[in-house]
């Protein structure tokens, strides 16, 4: 078993290393902080260009309720990885009865 000399060791009270265990928590906690926002955000730019795009279609397409509630299933299974291409035909699940 190697030993570690006392001159290369670190003890948890040297102030070097709390200061580098500090500063590495505030980074991590930092990070952890950015990394959320630019997901919430992506997460609401998509959720609003979706909503734009059911308005519209409605609109071109005259979809009801209905229609937009199966569509809104179908890409909540895609964005969950439940599906990963909606233009395949299914064989065994009911839901897959729609292709785009």
């Amino acid at each position: 078993m190697n030993e570690i000399s006392k001159e290369n060791s670190v003890c948890p009270s040297d102030k070097q290393y709390l200061e580098l265990l500090t500063e590495a928590t505030r980074k991590i906690t930092s990070t952890r902080i950015q990394i959320a926002r630019a997901a919430s955000k992506s997460q609401c730019e998509l959720y609003w260009w979706f909503v734009e795009k059911i308005v519209a279609a409605q609109e071109k397409y005259g979809w009801g309720k209905s229609v937009v509630e199966y569509l809104q299933q179908l890409v909540g299974e895609i964005a969950w990885g439940q599906i990963n291409n909606p233009g395949i035909k299914c064989k065994e699940r009911i839901l897959c009865r729609v292709t785009f």
